[in-house]
Parts: structure tokens; C-alpha cells; sequence
């Protein structure tokens, strides 16, 4: 019998191939993991610098001045056990955006949000949109003005992730 595997998905706006090319890192698979392997001298320390606080059960990730995301697990045993996870996809987020600042051909088109409290105002004032998961609970769909997300609620949040987008072309999010 024989099995085949993929590389595993990453949260990412940038295709990986483009990722390692722009990393100058060779790649025969173009995976996730070999992206991860060639970025772990530059995240040991970023890492270690982060650790979770008693009953935490959120963050949200800032990158030099700017605001790039926001995850809530919503039990503190949880996210204590994901965190290293979601610092690690954060911080590979920030060196890669810090060798797009030296390109100046890659400039980001989100919108800024220069502080925690901006996105999360703008957050706060995002239409949600609520239906069943495929699973338990529910899917909630959240776009707004500068700011996206998604959560599944059962019973209470298990998980909430948001980040800075663009408004969809003529969308309206006046609050």
C-alpha cells in the first residue's frame, strides 16, 4: 500500500514558492516545511522571547508599528498548547515582511491599523455573519472596514482569528 503526503497548509498571503525564492532558500518540494527549516536560525530568538501568561487565551501580533493580526482560542489550556504555533507563524510573517521593506518593488496594499485598540475598534464595528459549521457550532464570517476574520463559536469561542484586509470592491462597512 502506498501512502502520499502533502505539505501541510499555512496561513499566508504569499505562495510559499514565492516565499523561499524571495528568501533565496532552494526548495525541491516548495512546502511549508522546508520554508519553516530555512527561517529557524532567525525564529529561535524571536521565540524565545514570547511566552504565554496564566489563563491567556488571545493575542494580538504587531509587526514593527503595525497591526497584523489577532487569535483567540478560548480556553487558557489550549492556547497555552498552540501558542508557539501562532507566535511561530507570526514571527516567519515578520521576517518576511522585513525583507519586503528592503524591496521596494513589495509594498503591502492592507491597510494599516497602527494600534491594538484601531483594529480592534474596527473589528468591533465589522458585520458578522453567523451559520452552522460544518461541524459543532457555529461559522462566523467577519469583514468590515480594514479588518476580516473568521471564529467558530460553540457554546463559546474555541477559535478567533482577524487580521487587516481591503474592503471587497463595493462593499459599503459604514458604521
Amino acid at each position: 500500500m502506498t501512502t502520499h503526503s502533502t505539505p501541510s497548509p499555512a496561513p499566508t498571503l504569499q505562495p510559499i514558492a514565492e516565499r523561499l525564492a524571495h528568501a533565496g532558500t532552494a526548495s525541491a518540494t516548495d512546502s511549508y516545511e522546508d520554508y519553516i527549516r530555512s527561517r529557524v536560525s532567525d525564529l529561535g530568538e524571536m521565540l524565545a522571547a514570547f511566552r504565554p501568561l496564566e489563563r491567556q487565551v488571545g493575542f494580538v501580533a504587531v509587526t514593527g508599528a503595525e497591526v497584523v493580526g489577532l487569535e483567540v482560542i478560548g480556553r487558557p489550556k489550549i492556547f497555552a498548547d498552540r501558542f508557539e504555533g501562532l507566535v511561530r507563524s507570526y514571527a516567519v510573517d515578520a521576517i518576511d515582511a522585513a525583507l519586503d521593506r528592503r524591496d521596494p518593488g513589495r509594498e503591502r496594499a492592507l491597510p494599516r491599523h497602527d494600534s491594538p485598540e484601531a483594529f480592534l475598534a474596527a473589528l468591533g464595528r465589522a458585520p458578522v455573519e453567523r451559520g452552522p459549521s460544518l461541524g459543532v457550532g457555529d461559522d462566523l464570517r467577519i469583514e468590515g472596514e480594514g479588518v476580516a476574520g473568521c471564529a467558530l463559536i460553540a457554546g463559546q469561542v474555541v477559535h478567533l482569528t482577524a487580521f487587516p484586509a481591503q474592503q471587497a470592491p463595493g462593499a459599503s462597512y459604514a458604521g
